[in-house]
């Protein structure tokens, strides 16, 4: 646990991206509905490591940006310790169906990075 387990890019130009890193990696997308009525484009690289994700940002004001996600056990446990520590939790426990939870947390120093809670 505690391994990089999810990278997603977040984009106004979601196809551009996919043509970008499709044409540059060799990667391929399967296409999921979000609920929001977008498209959420999952890749797989062929050599293995984390897989991930490239969405049209649900925020124009938000960058357009990578972010990673690291495994974590208990999720809401992992969430509750942040402050304690100094940091803030940017989006709270949120469920995806049939896949998991995830949040999205900032360290002291203004480092942003998403957890992630697999169901089962």
């Amino acid at each position: 646990m505690h391994e990089f387990c999810w990278v997603e890019m977040v984009t106004e130009d979601s196809k551009a991206a996919q043509s970008f890193y499709g044409d540059l990696f060799g990667w391929s997308y399967e296409g999921v509905p979000m609920q929001n009525g977008q498209q959420y484009a999952m890749f797989q690289p062929e050599a293995g490591g984390p897989g991930g994700g490239i969405m049209h940002k649900p925020d124009p004001r938000l960058p357009t940006t990578w972010m990673p996600y690291v495994a974590v056990a208990d999720l809401e446990a992992a969430v509750a310790k942040v402050a304690t520590l100094g940091g803030s939790v940017q989006v709270g426990p949120t469920p995806i169906p049939g896949k998991g939870s995830f949040a999205v947390i900032q360290d002291p120093t203004g480092g942003v990075i998403g957890l992630w809670r697999c169901e089962g």
